[in-house]
């Protein structure tokens, strides 16, 4: 019987085909996946500074209006201003009740001129605008940060206060009057006239008065012999919650006055030699007073 062939081992066949144990024993490695491209990064648009202030071109006002004192009877209002392209900056609640609200809405109006905002506000059913004007500062200044200034330089307290005021409400100037046979500013703040037409001025309670030259003002004690005076040149008389709200105001600037043994100043002295000085813009929540009052001389 014929002796079957061998068969070549493995390892013969390597000896003889060396190159036959690389392609056997080793797995070829797998063909890296070719980089994505980046991708081109977007083109930014170049940032804006976000404006806290109003452009010299940008008309800002209050807005007093009366209302139907019902649900909705607001949003309207704020409908209508969007629609109009006028921008709510505040809005304030002076009374309600017997089915009527008074509101105050400080504004930014953009293009708008004051007649179109008050045409446009008064096609509303039932709306009907009071009074519009341009205050000195836009949003109130929040009373416990000017108290909290108070505290802070007692030094300068009395001077603040008075500084603080007109931003508190919306007018234009105030002042500390000695509450004698004849009304005697005892310190202005800025923007206050040389010599201010006080008129006759109550010294036991708070009210609403218009001064010797027209000017609407509201007037509240402060100590037993002065009494903290507010005027707007251009605006509506004082509400009676604001005259209310001055009342607190002073109640509660007294006693800090009292806590840091800061008093009122008494008698004449020198005007301040900043007249024309300016007030800094308020922001909401922060009091922008920081100079002293002038004394009127």
């Amino acid at each position: 019987m014929a002796s079957r062939a061998s068969l070549p081992s493995p390892r013969d066949i390597d000896r003889q085909h060396p190159g036959n144990s690389h392609r056997r024993h080793c797995v070829p490695e797998p063909e890296p996946e070719p980089e994505p491209e980046p991708e081109p990064e977007p083109e930014m648009e170049p940032e804006t500074e976000t404006r806290t202030e109003a452009r010299e071109d940008e008309v800002l006002v209050r807005m007093r209006v009366a209302l139907p004192d019902s649900p909705g009877s607001l949003g309207r209002l704020a409908w209508t201003l969007g629609v109009i392209g006028a921008d709510i900056l505040q809005v304030s609640v002076l009374e309600t009740g017997s089915g009527r609200a008074i509101d105050e809405l400080s504004l930014r109006l953009g293009s708008l001129t004051v007649d179109q905002l008050t045409e446009r506000v008064e096609t509303i059913p039932g709306v009907r605008v009071l009074a519009v004007w341009r205050p000195r500062a836009m949003v109130a200044t929040a009373a416990v940060a000017v108290f909290g200034q108070l505290a802070a330089d007692p030094g300068r307290a009395v001077a603040t206060l008075v500084d603080a005021v007109p931003d508190l409400f919306g007018a234009d100037w105030a002042a500390l009057v000695g509450t004698g046979p004849t009304p005697t500013p005892v310190l202005t703040s800025v923007r206050a006239p040389a010599s201010p037409a006080l008129g006759a001025i109550t010294p036991g309670r708070p009210r609403g008065t218009s001064l010797a030259d027209g000017t609407t003002a509201a007037s509240a004690p402060l100590t037993a012999d002065t009494v903290l005076v507010v005027a707007r040149i251009a605006g509506p008389a004082f509400h009676r919650t604001e005259i209310d709200r001055l009342d607190q105001v002073s109640r509660a600037a007294a006693a800090v006055l009292a806590g840091i043994g800061a008093a009122p100043p008494a008698g004449d002295a020198a005007r301040r030699p900043t007249d024309d000085a300016v007030s800094p813009p308020v922001d909401a929540g922060r009091s922008a007073v920081d100079g002293a009052g002038r004394r009127a001389g």
